[in-house]
């Protein structure tokens, strides 16, 4: 499936300092996805995968996701 442009919920492990991982929750709109990443940008420009200073990304390390869902589905050029 091609996430790109999908708007998505995804649940994943992150790194910590000491003996144990943190679980944590990103939301956003998914600009690149691949066999090693997810990449989503939060805060962004509605009509534009444009990547500036006012764009809040984040890549995700596909072997940390627990989970992926779909919030709303784009509308596939």
């Amino acid at each position: 499936m091609n996430l790109v442009g999908e708007i998505l919920r995804v649940e994943f492990v992150d790194h910590a300092t000491g003996p144990e991982t943190i679980d944590f929750v990103a939301v956003g709109r998914c600009v690149f996805a691949d066999d090693s990443q997810i990449v989503l940008d939060s805060w962004y420009y509605p009509d534009s995968m444009t990547y500036d200073d006012n764009v809040e990304r984040f890549a995700l390390v596909r072997s940390c996701v627990r989970s992926v869902v779909v919030l709303r589905p784009c509308k596939k050029k």
